[in-house]
């Protein structure tokens, strides 16, 4: 999609012949298999705005609030934040999307995923999805 006026652009994925944010495919695919909530992060400057798995704009419920804000607090900003955030039982489900061949985790991500891990341990279940590779 195009960028912005603050320069931010979306990569959409075609799924299922709908036309989604890819953290909005993925967070569905997690509905789908099973999990209490999933939602689409994005941040805007100091504000995490969430996508549910219909890709409609929610506020960050209770839930998302009881993840993000201790790590947000532990790293100081919402950057290296996932593209998605769920959870099923006590297992917190981070993915970090990535478009085949053009997309790298950065050291800000890496360095978050350090973080989650130190402070969710065990009930971290983190990857990185990617996507993508066709023409």
């Amino acid at each position: 999609m195009p960028a912005t006026p603050t320069g931010t652009t979306e990569h959409i994925a075609l799924v299922d012949g709908a036309e989604l944010p890819i953290g909005v495919a993925i967070a569905a695919e997690l509905m789908a298999e099973g999990a209490d909530w999933a939602y689409s992060s994005e941040v805007f400057g100091a504000r995490l705005v969430l996508l549910d798995h219909t890709a409609s704009c929610v506020g960050v419920p209770d839930a998302v609030s009881l993840v993000a804000s201790p790590l947000r607090a532990a790293h100081g900003r919402w950057g290296g934040f996932p593209d998605v955030v769920a959870a099923k039982g006590s297992t917190v489900i981070m993915r970090e999307a990535k478009l085949s061949g053009r997309d790298k985790l950065n050291a800000n991500q890496h360095n978050f995923a350090r973080l989650a891990r130190c402070i969710l341990g065990d009930r971290l279940d983190l990857a990185v999805v990617e996507w993508g590779g066709g023409p």
